[in-house]
């Protein structure tokens, strides 16, 4: 009799897990990205992504960049065409000649490219390039890749 009873409230837990989970995923979704991706959501987000084809198979979403949001980088560019075992987001943020707080993120390998997810700081630029394991960098000749950061309001009027 006790595994009748509780198995309607075993049913009841999972509805209500699940629930709860969903339920948290939109807010958490809904409060990190200000603004929506431009090319939708989960596995089909980085296929559009790909297949975008930017000029130097580097994406950024989504654009505009904005202060407190998390943004995807996919690259498919020079180095993951080349055969890179792993390749890492070499990151900074201020004046493109002048980085600050300057580092090397893991990216990780998806069928669509290499691929990390980060949330921006309320900083002026967003700078970055790439480099594999040996020490090989795509820095889009010299020009590195660089997203002014957005405070997320809208401009005051005249």
């Amino acid at each position: 009799m006790g595994t009748y009873m509780s198995y309607p409230y075993f049913l009841f837990l999972n509805a209500l897990t699940v629930s709860s989970v969903v339920k948290i995923y939109f807010q958490v979704r809904d409060k990190k990205m200000a603004h929506p991706s431009n090319f939708g959501d989960w596995m089909g987000r980085l296929k559009a992504m790909h297949d975008a084809d930017y000029p130097g198979g580097v994406v950024v979403d989504p654009t505009p960049v904005t202060a407190g949001d998390e943004i995807t980088i996919l690259y498919n560019g020079l180095l993951a065409k080349s055969g890179a075992d792993q390749v890492y987001l070499h990151a900074g943020f201020g004046d493109a000649r002048n980085w600050q707080g300057v580092g090397d993120l893991k990216m990780s390998r998806t069928g669509w490219g290499w691929v990390k997810t980060i949330e921006m700081p309320a900083e002026s630029r967003f700078n970055f390039c790439f480099r594999d394991s040996a020490n090989n960098w795509d820095n889009n000749n010299g020009l590195n890749w660089s997203y002014e950061i957005h405070n997320g309001r809208l401009p005051e009027a005249f």
